[in-house]
């Protein structure tokens, strides 16, 4: 497909005379910028230049960022995996911790209802980490043009009291870097936004998609959008506020050392499958013989290609050549391993294994931190918070009463299954405390909460319920009882001798016997703290 021609996002005579000097600056700095960087790899290693020889390029476009995130599925793996991960569940939005929910609460859920909002954080989550940055643009229903700056926000970002108490949302888009261009950044260094952008140069139709040219052309799809209706994204951000670092970047080197052991072996196996032959004509007719190369070919087009099983020949004899093909999985996994690495994630979770013995408890553990801190660090300040005042300063949503807070699940709740293993220790646990008597030594209330992690309100229900205290005093009953008349008495009056062994009525059994029905009355505690539900 013919590339795009690139339409002009405004007449050259509305560019300012300070954002064409902008424009003739960015060039000439990136261009510096590609002459040092050269240079300084040439000072690493005088003797070799390891990205040539490789093949790793110096500079990667975001086109070309694009492009490898639809064609490779571990690049596009590693760009999405920490915002899949993140937003697995939707956070909320709590102006107050109250049960009655608040009118700036009650908006809030409207506007997710009706735009599926946190469908569009998501998603500007994973396009913007593909290149450098990414906007969400905010479709104000205000009867403006999207060059014109939205009501309610002053030159420097802040509420200036001019809100329509009437705004409200028409659309939502998302776009990466690929579809968008800043044409002006603030200059007024007295600005609090000051070196960030002023406009965008938006295209609303995707041409990595494969659309055809006539359609591109034939819809001016170059749209000048003013930064109050935009929300500016960028994951990684270093020095700048503007730029972040690509997702792919840290990890570029070993992606295409990945693709060239993908294609590579699969390039292997195919021809592999197909032994190669030699033809030796006979050295006691070589001299006279001529070799027909034509026929040859033809003949060995229809043995592999076709259904014909034989090979007519006279005076040659054709040698099967065994074809060496090696198992590339050790240097996949390697390539792998270190990917994994240099983006902090365990590798059975890059590759997708979460659940059994492949991903241990420690490694989601620690990973679930990581996402816990980015969830709070990086998504709630640059992203959720930004966007929620943007849509409260131009009055979409009303002003809170009080300060608002994003609260995200928790990664770390117990599944069913952990809880079912928590059930069975905690089971055991209170069987061997019962039998061993270290109810003398731990009170019950302290053995709950200090060694079972009960909440003092589910240990205070267990010892105040009837069914626990009549079932410690039969224990100690039995126990004392165990204790100083070893096997008790006989119908008769007389004192009768404990049996040996497993019988179902000496001291130990008394024990077991009392622990399952303490055990028990523990569980009925616990399910009445507990409102009824299982723990």
């Amino acid at each position: 497909m013919p590339r795009p021609k690139m339409l002009p996002a405004i007449p050259l005579e509305r560019l300012t005379k300070n954002e064409m000097v902008n424009n003739y600056e960015s060039f000439f700095q990136t261009y510096s910028l590609i002459a040092r960087t050269s240079l300084l790899d040439r000072m690493i290693d005088l003797k070799h230049d390891i990205d040539r020889e490789c093949g790793y390029p110096i500079e990667f476009t975001p086109y070309q960022y694009r492009r490898m995130y639809d064609r490779e599925g571990i690049a596009t793996r590693v760009v999405d995996i920490m915002p899949d991960e993140c937003w697995a569940e939707d956070p909320e939005l709590v102006e107050s911790e109250g049960r009655k929910e608040t009118k700036f609460e009650g908006a809030w859920r409207d506007l997710c209802d009706q735009h599926d909002i946190y469908h569009y954080l998501h998603r500007i989550d994973q396009l913007s980490g593909i290149g450098f940055y990414g906007v969400i643009l905010i479709g104000f229903n205000d009867g403006k043009e999207l060059w014109d700056p939205v009501d309610g926000i002053d030159e420097q970002g802040r509420p200036n009291g001019k809100a329509d108490p009437n705004m409200g949302i028409v659309y939502l888009r998302a776009f990466d870097e690929t579809q968008v261009r800043v044409q002006a950044f603030e200059q007024d260094r007295y600005n609090p936004r000051y070196a960030t952008p002023n406009f965008y140069s938006v295209r609303f139709v995707d041409v990595t998609t494969g659309i055809p040219e006539a359609v591109l052309v034939a819809g001016n799809y170059f749209r000048r959008v003013h930064w109050s209706r935009i929300i500016h994204v960028a994951d990684c951000r270093k020095s700048g506020e503007v730029f972040g670092v690509p997702r792919m970047r840290p990890v570029l080197n070993r992606l295409i050392d990945l693709r060239k052991l993908l294609g590579g072996s699969a390039e292997m196996f195919w021809k592999g499958a197909f032994p190669g032959y030699s033809f030796e004509i006979d050295p006691e007719i070589a001299s006279e013989a001529e070799f027909d190369r034509e026929g040859t070919r033809q003949e060995l087009e229809a043995f592999q290609a076709g259904l014909m099983r034989y090979l007519p020949m006279v005076g040659m004899k054709a040698k099967s050549l065994a074809p060496q093909v090696a198992s590339p999985r050790y240097h996949i996994n390697e390539q792998l391993q270190a990917i994994a690495a240099s983006i902090g994630c365990p590798l059975p979770l890059l590759l997708g294994m979460e659940e059994g013995k492949l991903a241990s408890a420690m490694n989601k553990r620690t990973w679930n931190e990581r996402m816990r801190k980015r969830q709070h660090k990086y998504l709630t300040p640059m992203l959720i918070k930004p966007f929620a005042n943007r849509l409260i300063y131009t009055g979409v949503l009303p002003e809170p009463d009080d300060r608002v807070i994003v609260n995200w699940p928790d990664l770390n709740k117990p599944t069913d299954q952990d809880k079912a293993n928590l059930g069975i220790t905690r089971t055991q646990a209170i069987v061997q405390y019962v039998t061993s008597g270290a109810y003398n030594l731990v009170p019950p209330y302290e053995f709950f909460t200090v060694l079972l992690g009960m909440t003092p309100e589910q240990a205070e229900a267990i010892l105040e319920s009837g069914d626990f205290q009549t079932q410690m005093k039969k224990m100690n009953a039995q126990l004392l009882q165990g204790t100083n008349g070893g096997g008790g008495t006989n119908g008769k009056g007389k004192q009768q001798k404990p049996q040996k062994g497993i019988t179902g009525t000496g001291p130990g059994s008394t024990r077991a016997t009392a622990a399952i029905d303490a055990s028990r009355a523990v569980a009925r505690g616990i399910r009445e703290a507990s409102g009824g539900a299982v723990i």
